[in-house]
C-alpha cells in the first residue's frame, strides 16, 4: 500500500502528509517515553528516590471559576 503511494504522480500529497506527521508524531511521543524511563532507570543505578510516574488526564471543561459563582440567571 505504502509502495503505491509513492509509483503515484504526487505521491507526497495531502494523505500522504497527513501520514508522515502521524507517524512523526507516534515517533516523538515513544522517544521521549523512552528517555524518561532511562533518565528513572539511571537515577535508581545511582541510588536516588525516585517516585513512581505519574498519568494525568487532563480534561477541558468550558465554565470558569467565574462562571460558577454567578447565579443562575
Amino acid at each position: 500500500m505504502k509502495s503505491e503511494e509513492l509509483g503515484r504522480p504526487n505521491p507526497f500529497g495531502k494523505t500522504s502528509i497527513d501520514r508522515i506527521l502521524r507517524y512523526e508524531t507516534m515517533i516523538n511521543r515513544q522517544l521521549y517515553q523512552a528517555i524518561n524511563q532511562l533518565e528513572r532507570l539511571q537515577r535508581q543505578r545511582k541510588g536516588e528516590n525516585v517516585p513512581p510516574p505519574l498519568s494525568l488526564q487532563v480534561l477541558q471543561d468550558a465554565r470558569t471559576i467565574l462562571d460558577e459563582e454567578k447565579p443562575d440567571q
